[in-house]
């Protein structure tokens, strides 16, 4: 499904044009700030004579931690392609333990997995979009949640937490997502709590 970018992960990007250029530039633009000790959040580059500053904009902290220690040990091209690539077999994963705690059924949870890794969705943004192509925090998230509910310890917290951040530092729309899915869980559970009083 990959090839040939598999062989060429450090001299082709696996998208099309438009986006994925102007990601692929702030992520080499990351690497070369910091060798050449500039300020990152301000390129003198664009809209000259003026610069650009964008450290007012919206920041992914997460990703771009990642993302630019990726492109120091690499290059630019391969770090754009390993988060995009790991982010379907991730999705696959978290997808398979989420269903699997509610079916206990291997089958099941496998071809769910399947499904939600390669859905359109994920492949849509996965040619486009850096941040929203890592779905795969979302049914972690879930699936912590649901542990949490069940047994609340700080350990389990904790862990939800950390799911919930890589949600929302990964892509803000999937933090909005879990946020408002966390809501619902919660009315929900008190909506079933009353109906049985």
């Amino acid at each position: 499904m990959t090839y040939p970018l598999i062989f060429r992960m450090g001299s082709s990007f696996y998208g099309h044009r438009g986006d994925p250029l102007g990601t692929i530039y702030s992520l080499w633009r990351m690497k070369y700030t910091w060798q050449h000790n500039l300020p990152h959040y301000f390129n003198a580059l664009l809209a000259s004579p003026f610069g650009v500053d964008s450290s007012g904009g919206i920041h992914l902290p997460f990703l771009e931690f990642s993302a630019k220690w990726l492109t120091i040990l690499t290059n630019e091209l391969f770090a754009y392609n390993l988060i995009i690539l790991l982010s379907f077999p991730l999705a696959g994963i978290t997808m398979y333990y989420l269903v699997h705690r509610f079916t206990k059924n291997k089958v099941a949870s496998f071809v769910s997995g399947i499904i939600f890794a390669f859905s359109p969705y994920h492949f849509a943004h996965a040619w486009a979009h850096l941040g929203l192509a890592n779905i795969q925090w979302m049914p972690l998230y879930v699936l912590l949640l649901f542990r949490l509910d069940e047994n609340r310890t700080y350990g389990n917290a904790a862990l939800c937490a950390v799911a919930f951040t890589l949600n929302a530092f990964f892509d803000p729309h999937y933090g909005y997502f879990t946020a408002v899915f966390t809501g619902a869980f919660r009315s929900e559970e008190h909506t079933s709590e009353l109906q049985s009083h």
